[in-house]
């Protein structure tokens, strides 16, 4: 398992359930310190990273305004390797 200081610095190598889990960890951490301890100012730079590439991958799956994406014909590989249905 990724250790915490590791997944911190690396949130674009997360998946989504992990960087969720993530999320609440910092969440749960801020709701049980006391509002006085040093560390909740580091919690909350974290928290703050984590919830922009929450939004930065919710913007991703969004379609885009000018239509459907489209992959490029080259981002396929050569057409021979391509599979076709069998018409018949």
């Amino acid at each position: 398992m990724t250790g915490r200081n590791e997944r911190a610095s690396s949130l674009h190598a997360l998946t989504n359930h992990e960087l969720d889990d993530y999320r609440r960890e910092l969440e749960h951490s801020l709701n049980v310190l006391s509002e006085r301890a040093p560390v909740r100012e580091l919690l909350h730079k974290k928290l703050a990273e984590v919830l922009a590439e929450q939004e930065a991958r919710s913007r991703l799956d969004q379609p885009s305004s000018d239509g459907p994406r489209r992959l490029a014909v080259n981002s396929l590989g050569p057409l021979s390797t391509a599979w076709v249905p069998h018409e018949g």
